[in-house]
């Protein structure tokens, strides 16, 4: 078998559908592949969803009962039975071409152990103007990827995101993702891909951009929101606690807190009289400073 398409949910049966339904159409005359859902919640109504797209796509599911994203991921990892494993997303909408676009990727650059392509924001609802005025700063936040329409050579720099990303099966075995990062639930903790590819990268792995494998990233409402923003770089800031080996230590330093608190002011007095352009990377900086403070588990 080829690819393992592997998808890892959280009690998010009817973004999930829209998913399966867009795969369905998905181009793989030739290709030999297989859908791997993973359930992290063991949801009824997310295994109705699975039931109800077997007779169109050769898809079979799996329940992952550790909390976590990463878990899930992991899981996925040691189950798929593909050679590449093609990561996307339970709110991710495919193009008709993006598995043709990674297979032809994949052929032309026959040592790379990973590819990723672009991903593009579809809100559901018309961004505020604070958000559009700000999209060059916030779009990671929305998984937003585009490294032009030329393919490349990724660098620490320059890595893919999950929601778009094939890694060969064998070597993704090798680099688990880290359990102490990654969502759970509800949290903005993420991070556990770019750590793993830059991991890669360090290790002398390579991988490219491959422009023509697309995706759309789907973005409701609820997400056009400071406090979505919030949970996204609070959990940042968390991350890069994991990530610097912070995780275990009771507290921070007590000037972490102090940063923390004066961009905390700052961003409230310029939203008080200041355009967007100045006051939301306050808030994106004062959120980060905030979470660098927090270990997982103490809320943000």
């Amino acid at each position: 078998m080829f690819f393992t398409v592997a998808i890892c949910t959280w009690k998010r049966s009817g973004l999930l559908q829209r998913t399966l339904g867009r795969l369905a159409d998905v181009d793989t005359a030739g290709l030999d592949w297989e859908l791997l859902i993973v359930d992290n919640a063991d949801d009824q109504a997310t295994l109705g969803v699975v039931d109800a797209a077997a007779h169109r796509l050769p898809i079979r599911c799996l329940v992952e009962p550790r909390a976590g994203l990463s878990h899930a991921r992991n899981a996925a990892a040691h189950a798929a039975r593909g050679a590449w494993i093609a990561w996307t997303d339970d709110d991710v909408l495919v193009d008709r071409g993006w598995l043709r676009g990674h297979h032809g990727a994949i052929t032309r650059w026959a040592d790379d152990v990973f590819f990723g392509g672009p991903i593009r924001p579809a809100f559901e609802t018309a961004p505020p103007a604070w958000l559009t005025a700000n999209w060059a700063r916030l779009a990671d936040a929305y998984a937003a990827r585009d490294l032009g329409a030329r393919p490349l050579a990724f660098d620490r720099r320059h890595v893919p995101y999950g929601a778009n990303l094939v890694v060969r099966a064998d070597i993704q075995r090798r680099y688990p993702f880290d359990a102490a990062l990654g969502q759970r639930g509800e949290d903005g903790v993420r991070g556990e891909e770019t750590t793993m590819v830059r991991q890669m990268l360090a290790d002398g792995h390579g991988g490219h951009w491959v422009p023509d494998a697309r995706v759309d990233h789907i973005i409701p409402a609820e997400r056009l929101t400071l406090g979505y923003l919030q949970r996204y770089y609070v959990g940042f800031g968390m991350a890069e606690r994991v990530r610097r080996g912070m995780d275990h230590l009771p507290g921070c330093p007590p000037w972490h807190w102090r940063r923390a608190l004066d961009l905390e002011r700052a961003y409230r007095a310029a939203r008080a009289s200041a355009p967007p352009e100045t006051w939301v990377p306050l808030f994106v900086d004062a959120c980060v400073a905030k979470g660098r403070c927090l270990r997982r588990g103490d809320g943000d």
